[in-house]
């Protein structure tokens, strides 16, 4: 049985907290669709979107009863975000003593799963990663 987001971002948390200064990160999938032969077309594609964007926003109010308000997100820091996190399609953030602590919506390619991730990445690893 999968885990509930409950969970996962509490995992996610208390890894982020116990994690030795200077680590890189950790990510966990939440949910994904299944991978898309051939891509589908621009429509369908377009379907998708609307019912995953309708998941990740149920998604990020769970985050927000564990974390409150983001520090920012893809509206407010798309050029930062996009230094560590490129195929985020939507992204809320929440800093945490030297870390960051996110909940994604990504899509890397036509062909691969849409997916809603929660993970933290260290400050370290967003700075060599510029």
């Amino acid at each position: 049985m999968r885990p509930t987001t409950r969970e996962v971002i509490e995992h996610v948390v208390a890894a982020s907290d116990a994690a030795e200064p200077g680590a890189s990160g950790e990510r966990r999938v939440v949910d994904a669709s299944a991978w898309r032969e051939n891509g589908g077309d621009e429509d369908e594609l377009e379907e998708l979107y609307e019912v995953w964007n309708e998941r990740f926003a149920a998604e990020l109010d769970a985050c927000r009863g564990v974390l409150g308000a983001p520090s920012y997100d893809d509206e407010s820091a798309r050029e930062d975000v996009d230094v560590w996190y490129a195929e985020a399609m939507r992204i809320a953030c929440w800093r945490r003593d030297g870390r960051t602590v996110y909940l994604a919506l990504e899509h890397a390619d036509r062909e691969t799963p849409i997916a809603i991730t929660c993970g933290w990445i260290g400050d370290a690893e967003i700075e060599r990663l510029r």
